[in-house]
């Protein structure tokens, strides 16, 4: 996939891992590669760890550990690596 965000093209390589232990509790694990086609020393990586949970027919609980890496972020005082952890209530029909 190729997109063009805020000036520049990028490519996009993403993979996505899945676990179904029941119908309704899942382990996933996804992977995104992203290149900045215009500087090739330009690229981030982002990849997420999630457990969700059932806990009605309609309602499950998921639990995510994200990585976000850019190679060179802007501006270069900030750091490269954010890592967030976060629940959420996802609603499935």
């Amino acid at each position: 996939m190729v997109s063009k965000v805020e000036g520049f093209i990028e490519g996009r390589a993403f993979g996505k891992y899945e676990y179904a232990f029941t119908e309704k509790n899942r382990f996933s694990l996804g992977s995104e590669y992203l290149q900045d086609f215009e500087d090739n020393r330009n690229y981030k990586i982002n990849s997420e760890v999630a457990l969700i949970s059932a806990l009605t027919d309609v309602l499950a609980l998921k639990v995510a550990y994200e990585v976000r890496y850019q190679n060179r972020p802007i501006p270069d005082e900030i750091e490269k690596t954010d890592t967030l952890f976060g629940a959420a209530i996802v609603v499935t029909y």
